[in-house]
């Protein structure tokens, strides 16, 4: 799973909306919902139950949810890091 796939995932989970989260992120609403998909696909597991417009987590997609919250954070400290350490 790449990384932009988990912060395209995050921002679905928490906004519990394809369109809001197409909104907020400026991808299509297609390509989001494919991308989620994909990953269920990869994983072997339903990430989240969708009912219309609204979506819940479903036990694994909390799990994924929760570790990825920590992946983003990782990566952010990383980039901050390696930005203080390039620029004078």
């Amino acid at each position: 799973m790449d990384f932009r796939a988990l912060r395209y995932f995050v921002d679905i989970a928490e906004l519990r909306s394809f369109s809001k989260a197409a909104v907020q992120l400026r991808v299509a609403q297609p390509a989001l919902s494919r991308q989620v998909r994909k990953r269920e696909d990869e994983l072997g597991v339903e990430l989240l139950e969708r009912a219309g417009r609204q979506i819940t987590l479903t036990e694994a997609g909390a799990l994924l949810l929760h570790g990825a919250h920590s992946l983003v954070r990782q990566v952010s400290r990383v980039a901050d890091d390696l930005s203080c350490k390039i620029l004078p």
